[in-house]
């Protein structure tokens, strides 16, 4: 008998052993994609509407995904929700950068235009276009993804959303503060219920994300 670690099956099977969710199907697995040992995607879905499916992955401050990443040499784990529409899922797939809009360009030959913010462009197509290629993988779509140089210009007036607090926060410089806003976050109490793994996905480094979080349960238990 030959185990690889480097199989989607071995992942999966790992992800049953954390996740008593998936072990009892409440949540299911519906697709996974690996580059091993660098970069995994997982398409999770919930059969009861009161559970979450990537929270359930994700548990209790990360611990679950924490632990399975482990076994897995440290490999990046994306968790996707499912979702039924073909935009809907294209845009998913490239997590964990925000897309701004899908079109479909050629349906027959499943091929789509994606367009995202400037300064998630490099986020959409990963290192060595590895993010891009897994997405492509996941879904059978060709993605041809472009930035969207409106909405970069207008990014920065976006951050006028943030509370003065929330900008004046140690470690949030321009760029977080608008990372922060898009991602819902306006105000520092916000930010201090936050979880890091949140922050991370919404594309904010993991020291800066523990940083700001701090700095954040500070200014507001000052007040």
């Amino acid at each position: 008998m030959v185990l690889s670690r480097a199989a989607d099956l071995f992942l999966q099977r790992l992800m049953e052993q954390e996740v008593p969710e998936i072990a009892d199907r409440t949540v299911e697995i519906v697709r996974i994609v690996r580059d091993p040992g660098f970069r995994a995607k997982v398409v999770v879905k919930s059969n009861d509407p009161r559970v979450d499916a990537i929270g359930s992955c994700v548990g209790l401050r990360g611990s679950r995904i924490r632990s399975i990443m482990n076994e897995v040499a440290g490999e990046r784990i994306d968790l996707i929700p499912h979702a039924e529409g073909v935009e809907e899922s294209l845009a998913a797939a490239l997590a964990p950068a925000k897309v701004s809009s899908v079109q479909v360009m050629d349906p027959e030959n499943r091929i789509a235009e994606v367009l995202v913010a400037e300064e998630q462009l490099a986020l959409a197509i990963g290192k060595d276009g590895q993010n891009v290629r897994l997405a492509q993988k996941l879904t059978g779509w060709t993605l041809e993804v472009k930035a969207e140089p409106a909405k970069a210009a207008a990014a920065p007036s976006a951050a006028s959303g943030a509370d003065a607090t929330l900008a004046g926060l140690e470690g949030v410089g321009p760029k977080t503060l608008e990372t922060l806003v898009k991602a819902g976050i306006t105000t520092a109490a916000a930010l201090a219920e936050a979880s890091a793994e949140a922050l991370k996905e919404a594309g904010v480094g993991e020291k800066t994300a523990a940083k700001i979080i701090a700095a954040a349960k500070e200014a507001t238990a000052a007040k």
